[in-house]
Protein backbone atom coordinates (compact mmCIF):
# COMPACT_ATOMS: atom_id res chain seq x y z
CA UNK A 1 0.00 0.00 0.00
CA UNK A 2 1.18 3.65 -0.74
CA UNK A 3 -0.06 6.59 0.87
CA UNK A 4 0.28 9.99 -1.82
CA UNK A 5 0.82 13.21 0.34
CA UNK A 6 0.73 11.73 3.88
CA UNK A 7 1.54 14.64 5.08
CA UNK A 8 2.34 13.95 9.46
CA UNK A 9 2.04 10.21 8.52
CA UNK A 10 -0.62 9.81 10.68
CA UNK A 11 -3.00 7.96 8.02
CA UNK A 12 0.16 5.80 7.46
CA UNK A 13 0.05 4.51 10.53
CA UNK A 14 -3.44 3.85 11.30
CA UNK A 15 -3.31 1.87 8.04
CA UNK A 16 -0.15 -0.08 9.55
CA UNK A 17 -2.00 -0.16 13.15
CA UNK A 18 -4.56 -2.30 11.32
CA UNK A 19 -2.24 -4.66 8.87
CA UNK A 20 -0.51 -5.34 11.48
CA UNK A 21 -3.54 -6.29 13.76
CA UNK A 22 -5.52 -8.08 11.37
CA UNK A 23 -3.88 -11.53 10.62
CA UNK A 24 -4.96 -12.87 6.89
CA UNK A 25 -6.84 -16.13 6.44
CA UNK A 26 -5.31 -18.88 4.68
CA UNK A 27 -7.61 -20.50 2.83
CA UNK A 28 -5.53 -23.50 2.29
CA UNK A 29 -5.88 -24.73 5.71
CA UNK A 30 -7.84 -22.82 7.23
CA UNK A 31 -6.61 -20.65 9.82
CA UNK A 32 -5.44 -17.10 10.12
CA UNK A 33 -1.84 -16.05 10.08
CA UNK A 34 -0.03 -13.14 10.33
CA UNK A 35 1.03 -11.88 6.82
CA UNK A 36 4.12 -9.56 6.27
CA UNK A 37 2.52 -6.18 4.27
CA UNK A 38 4.30 -2.98 3.25
CA UNK A 39 3.16 0.43 3.89
CA UNK A 40 4.82 3.17 1.88
CA UNK A 41 4.60 6.74 3.50
CA UNK A 42 5.08 9.38 1.11
CA UNK A 43 5.46 13.18 0.38
CA UNK A 44 6.95 15.71 -2.02
CA UNK A 45 8.32 18.01 0.78
CA UNK A 46 11.20 17.05 2.08
CA UNK A 47 10.80 18.78 5.79
CA UNK A 48 7.48 16.75 5.79
CA UNK A 49 8.97 13.55 5.13
CA UNK A 50 11.14 14.39 8.10
CA UNK A 51 7.88 15.22 10.25
CA UNK A 52 6.62 11.93 9.22
CA UNK A 53 9.76 10.27 9.84
CA UNK A 54 9.66 11.66 13.41
CA UNK A 55 6.34 10.50 14.02
CA UNK A 56 6.49 6.88 12.61
CA UNK A 57 9.60 6.49 14.86
CA UNK A 58 8.08 7.61 17.62
CA UNK A 59 5.16 5.09 17.56
CA UNK A 60 7.30 2.24 16.44
CA UNK A 61 9.33 3.21 19.64
CA UNK A 62 6.26 3.12 21.73
CA UNK A 63 4.60 0.22 20.57
CA UNK A 64 8.13 -1.33 21.16
CA UNK A 65 9.07 -0.39 24.41
CA UNK A 66 5.11 -0.14 25.50
CA UNK A 67 3.15 2.33 27.51
CA UNK A 68 1.94 0.60 30.17
CA UNK A 69 -1.21 1.20 31.93
CA UNK A 70 -1.74 -2.44 33.33
CA UNK A 71 -4.39 -3.32 30.66
CA UNK A 72 -4.03 -5.88 27.84
CA UNK A 73 -4.97 -3.64 24.60
CA UNK A 74 -4.12 -3.68 21.13
CA UNK A 75 -0.55 -1.90 21.80
CA UNK A 76 0.29 -4.98 24.00
CA UNK A 77 -0.57 -7.19 21.43
CA UNK A 78 1.91 -5.43 19.08
CA UNK A 79 4.62 -4.67 21.42
CA UNK A 80 4.60 -8.89 22.26
CA UNK A 81 4.41 -10.05 18.34
CA UNK A 82 6.94 -7.31 17.73
CA UNK A 83 9.33 -8.97 20.81
CA UNK A 84 8.47 -12.41 19.34
CA UNK A 85 9.19 -11.74 15.57
CA UNK A 86 12.83 -10.34 16.19
CA UNK A 87 11.70 -6.28 14.57
CA UNK A 88 11.85 -4.38 17.95
CA UNK A 89 13.09 -1.25 17.37
CA UNK A 90 14.13 -2.37 13.63
CA UNK A 91 15.00 1.07 11.40
CA UNK A 92 17.04 0.59 8.38
CA UNK A 93 18.60 3.09 5.87
CA UNK A 94 20.57 0.82 3.40
CA UNK A 95 21.44 3.86 0.68
CA UNK A 96 20.76 7.73 0.38
CA UNK A 97 18.74 6.81 -2.26
CA UNK A 98 16.78 4.19 -0.20
CA UNK A 99 13.86 4.88 2.57
CA UNK A 100 14.17 3.70 6.20
CA UNK A 101 12.23 1.61 7.24
CA UNK A 102 9.70 0.63 10.91
CA UNK A 103 8.40 -2.46 11.74
CA UNK A 104 4.78 -2.70 13.68
CA UNK A 105 4.09 -6.28 14.11
CA UNK A 106 4.60 -7.59 10.55
CA UNK A 107 3.72 -4.67 8.69
CA UNK A 108 6.71 -2.78 7.19
CA UNK A 109 6.67 1.20 6.95
CA UNK A 110 8.61 3.01 4.85
CA UNK A 111 9.08 7.10 4.79
CA UNK A 112 9.92 8.32 1.25
CA UNK A 113 9.72 11.44 -0.17
CA UNK A 114 8.31 11.24 -3.44
CA UNK A 115 7.08 13.79 -6.06
CA UNK A 116 3.83 12.44 -7.99
CA UNK A 117 4.81 10.43 -10.87
CA UNK A 118 8.72 10.98 -11.18
CA UNK A 119 9.21 7.07 -11.35
CA UNK A 120 10.62 6.86 -8.16
CA UNK A 121 8.49 4.21 -6.24
CA UNK A 122 8.26 2.11 -9.67
CA UNK A 123 10.16 -0.58 -8.08
CA UNK A 124 9.81 0.41 -4.63
CA UNK A 125 7.84 -3.15 -4.17
CA UNK A 126 10.75 -4.92 -5.15
CA UNK A 127 12.80 -3.85 -2.54
CA UNK A 128 14.89 -1.15 -4.54
CA UNK A 129 14.04 2.07 -6.53
CA UNK A 130 15.74 0.92 -9.74
CA UNK A 131 16.75 -2.47 -10.98
CA UNK A 132 19.31 -1.23 -13.01
CA UNK A 133 20.76 0.61 -9.78
CA UNK A 134 20.56 3.82 -11.90
CA UNK A 135 18.32 5.93 -9.44
CA UNK A 136 18.43 8.90 -11.96
CA UNK A 137 18.14 7.23 -15.51
CA UNK A 138 15.46 8.98 -16.94
CA UNK A 139 14.27 6.21 -19.32
CA UNK A 140 13.73 3.80 -16.35
CA UNK A 141 11.88 6.51 -14.48
CA UNK A 142 9.27 6.66 -17.18
CA UNK A 143 9.15 2.46 -18.04
CA UNK A 144 5.64 1.57 -18.94
CA UNK A 145 3.00 0.84 -16.25
CA UNK A 146 3.07 -3.01 -17.38
CA UNK A 147 7.19 -3.75 -16.87
CA UNK A 148 7.37 -2.73 -13.19
CA UNK A 149 5.48 -3.57 -9.27
CA UNK A 150 2.33 -1.80 -8.69
CA UNK A 151 0.18 -1.13 -5.25
CA UNK A 152 -2.42 -3.08 -4.13
CA UNK A 153 -4.31 -0.05 -2.77
CA UNK A 154 -3.50 3.81 -3.01
CA UNK A 155 -4.62 6.59 -0.68
CA UNK A 156 -5.01 9.77 -1.51
CA UNK A 157 -6.39 11.95 1.23
CA UNK A 158 -7.23 15.94 0.93
CA UNK A 159 -4.76 16.46 -2.33
CA UNK A 160 -7.10 17.55 -4.95
CA UNK A 161 -7.04 21.09 -4.60
CA UNK A 162 -5.59 23.09 -7.16
CA UNK A 163 -4.88 26.15 -5.31
CA UNK A 164 -2.11 24.26 -3.55
CA UNK A 165 -1.23 21.23 -5.76
CA UNK A 166 -1.27 20.52 -9.86
CA UNK A 167 -4.01 17.78 -10.33
CA UNK A 168 -1.96 16.60 -13.43
CA UNK A 169 0.76 15.46 -11.77
CA UNK A 170 -1.57 13.08 -9.07
CA UNK A 171 -3.39 12.04 -11.53
CA UNK A 172 0.32 10.80 -13.22
CA UNK A 173 1.22 8.99 -10.17
CA UNK A 174 -2.52 7.35 -9.67
CA UNK A 175 -1.39 5.58 -13.90
CA UNK A 176 2.48 4.87 -12.70
CA UNK A 177 1.17 3.18 -9.37
CA UNK A 178 -2.04 1.04 -10.57
CA UNK A 179 -1.80 -2.27 -12.36
CA UNK A 180 -4.83 -4.22 -13.62
CA UNK A 181 -5.91 -4.90 -9.93
CA UNK A 182 -5.33 -1.46 -7.99
CA UNK A 183 -7.59 0.54 -6.44
CA UNK A 184 -6.82 4.02 -5.00
CA UNK A 185 -9.43 5.49 -2.87
CA UNK A 186 -9.13 9.42 -2.56
CA UNK A 187 -11.24 12.47 -0.20
CA UNK A 188 -12.14 15.07 -2.03
CA UNK A 189 -14.05 17.97 -0.11
CA UNK A 190 -15.77 20.30 -2.44
CA UNK A 191 -14.14 23.83 -2.90
CA UNK A 192 -15.22 26.58 -4.65
CA UNK A 193 -12.34 27.16 -7.56
CA UNK A 194 -12.59 30.00 -9.93
CA UNK A 195 -10.88 28.34 -12.95
CA UNK A 196 -12.18 25.09 -13.13
CA UNK A 197 -14.25 22.34 -11.69
CA UNK A 198 -11.57 20.25 -9.72
CA UNK A 199 -13.83 17.39 -9.93
CA UNK A 200 -14.50 17.07 -13.26
CA UNK A 201 -10.96 17.86 -14.67
CA UNK A 202 -9.42 15.11 -12.54
CA UNK A 203 -12.23 12.77 -13.81
CA UNK A 204 -10.88 14.01 -17.59
CA UNK A 205 -7.20 13.81 -17.31
CA UNK A 206 -8.38 9.72 -15.09
CA UNK A 207 -10.11 9.13 -18.11
CA UNK A 208 -7.45 10.41 -20.33
CA UNK A 209 -5.17 7.69 -18.11
CA UNK A 210 -7.57 4.77 -18.26
CA UNK A 211 -8.70 5.02 -15.17
CA UNK A 212 -12.77 4.84 -13.86
CA UNK A 213 -13.63 7.06 -10.81
CA UNK A 214 -16.52 6.37 -8.83
CA UNK A 215 -17.72 8.09 -6.07
CA UNK A 216 -18.35 5.70 -2.92
CA UNK A 217 -22.41 6.46 -1.87
CA UNK A 218 -22.39 8.22 1.55
CA UNK A 219 -24.71 4.96 2.63
CA UNK A 220 -21.86 2.67 1.86
CA UNK A 221 -19.41 4.91 3.81
CA UNK A 222 -19.29 4.86 7.75
CA UNK A 223 -21.99 6.66 9.29
CA UNK A 224 -19.52 8.39 11.84
CA UNK A 225 -16.47 9.36 9.37
CA UNK A 226 -18.35 10.32 6.66
CA UNK A 227 -20.09 13.98 5.31
CA UNK A 228 -22.02 15.38 2.55
CA UNK A 229 -19.43 17.87 1.26
CA UNK A 230 -16.55 15.12 1.42
CA UNK A 231 -16.70 12.71 -1.28
CA UNK A 232 -14.83 9.24 -1.42
CA UNK A 233 -13.86 8.05 -4.94
CA UNK A 234 -12.40 4.74 -5.47
CA UNK A 235 -10.06 4.73 -8.55
CA UNK A 236 -9.64 1.90 -11.01
CA UNK A 237 -8.06 0.76 -14.14
CA UNK A 238 -10.55 0.58 -17.26
CA UNK A 239 -10.87 -3.50 -17.73
CA UNK A 240 -9.81 -4.18 -21.38
CA UNK A 241 -12.96 -5.06 -23.82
Amino acid sequence: MVDLGAGTGVTSLGIALMLASSPTPNHENGIEEDEPSLVVCTDGCGLVVNLAEENVRRVVHELTVGISDGTEDDTTALKSKNEGSNTTDTTRNTSSNHPIEHMIGTCEIRVKEYNWGDGTLNNELAGTDNCNGNTNDDATANNNNHHHHHYDIILVSDCVLPKLYPIAPLVDALDELSGPESVAYISYEERYYPEYDPKEYFRTLAEGKGLEVTVVPLEEQHPIYSVEDIEIWEVRRRKEE
